[in-house]
């Protein structure tokens, strides 16, 4: 009987002893099941699992920001590149691999469109789980390595002007020449209190033709001359200011034929004293005309244009003209004098000299 007892007690034991261990077993293999769980969840195959479901046409402006396409974009409307990435990958089967630059601390995966790389996906801790393990989520996205053509634009002005790009006003960065003297005025800075400097910016990485605009301190407008992918603005001058200077203008390129058929030498009293186009002038042969045989002489066509102000003291036009010489009992080889120079004046105490000329072809 006590046997029996005995016996009927190990039995209840054991079942106790079975069912706690069962019960913890249960509960053990449930904290491991979670343990799993989050171990597996805190992979960062899965954090850039969860960003692929925004990567589409639809939902990829959300993984876009300032840095994505790199220096390409600082001066265009985000919503430019944004559009042409969705064109990029719109209708394409997109896929991620780890990328060369993977580690464990910054996970990054290489995005394909149809097996093409179309840019880099970094992911960063956005938290821990349960059992402490990092959630990862994703950090940005670079496509600076798999960015189309893009254009350069370089951009001179007077020293001192403000130019801005699709609205972006330029800094230093952009700066590659600064104080340089216009090329064509090196020959007459010397007679300039105030020499005109240039500035030159340089832009890249742009997708479309740039909005560039350019304003003064001074307050004078600028004209704009493209070529190609080079702008160049320059100082404009009103109706009001060209008019005396044209009237001037004109009186000088009387003077100048004038003297070149040897009947006048007044051209002196307009020419910059000491200047190398004094001393050109002075040596030019102009005795070749025989004065008393010469019966007339005038202008078929004359024309001053396109003024150019560099400063208060200095500015350029264009001079056309077409000069002919008629000679009684006497024949010359040519009796049509024809001229096509840029003139450079420069003002001296109140008065404007002719201080440098340049030859222009005939498209000019």
């Amino acid at each position: 009987m006590k046997k029996e007892k005995k016996q009927s007690k190990f039995k209840k034991g054991l079942l106790i002893y079975t069912a706690v261990m069962l019960a913890a077993l249960a509960v053990g293999l449930t904290v491991f099941w979670f343990f799993i769980q989050d171990y597996e969840n805190g992979m960062p195959v899965h954090g850039m699992e969860r960003t692929m479901e925004s990567f589409n046409e639809e939902k990829i402006s959300d993984l876009i920001s300032n840095q994505t396409f790199g220096n390409a974009g600082a001066l265009e409307d985000s919503s430019v590149w944004v559009s042409w990435y969705q064109e990029l990958i719109r209708g394409k089967h997109l896929t991620f691999e780890e990328a060369r630059e993977n580690t464990a601390t910054t996970p990054t995966y290489l995005v394909k469109a149809d097996d093409q790389p179309v840019g880099k996906v970094t992911l960063k801790v956005t938290g821990k789980n349960a059992f402490k393990f990092n959630l990862w989520g994703f950090d940005r996205l670079d496509v600076s390595e798999y960015l189309p053509e893009t254009a350069t634009y370089t951009v001179t002005v007077p020293k001192g002007t403000t130019v801005t790009v699709n609205g972006h006003v330029l800094g230093e960065e952009y700066i590659t020449e600064n104080d340089v003297v216009y090329p064509e005025l090196s020959n007459i800075q010397t007679y300039l209190s105030e020499v005109p400097l240039s500035t030159t910016y340089k832009i890249s990485g742009l997708l479309n033709e740039p909005e560039i605009a350019a304003t003064t301190g001074n307050g004078r407008e600028l004209t704009l001359e493209k070529d190609d992918h080079n702008y160049a603005f320059s100082y404009a001058m009103s109706d009001a200011e060209i008019a005396p200077l044209k009237t001037m203008a004109e009186g000088v390129v009387n003077s100048y034929a004038m003297n070149f058929i040897d009947v006048s030498k007044q051209i002196y009293n307009y020419i910059m004293p000491g200047s190398e186009l004094e001393e050109n002038i002075k040596l030019t042969v102009t005795g070749f005309y025989p004065t008393k045989y010469i019966a007339s002489y005038g202008f078929d066509s004359m024309n001053v244009s396109n003024f150019n102000y560099y400063s208060d003291s200095c500015f350029s036009c264009d001079v056309q003209y077409n000069f002919h010489v008629k000679f009684q009992n006497f024949t010359v080889e040519q009796e049509s004098l024809p001229g096509n120079m840029r003139w450079y004046f420069v003002n001296k105490d109140g008065k404007w000299y002719l201080t440098d000329l340049g030859y222009l072809n005939e498209e000019s």
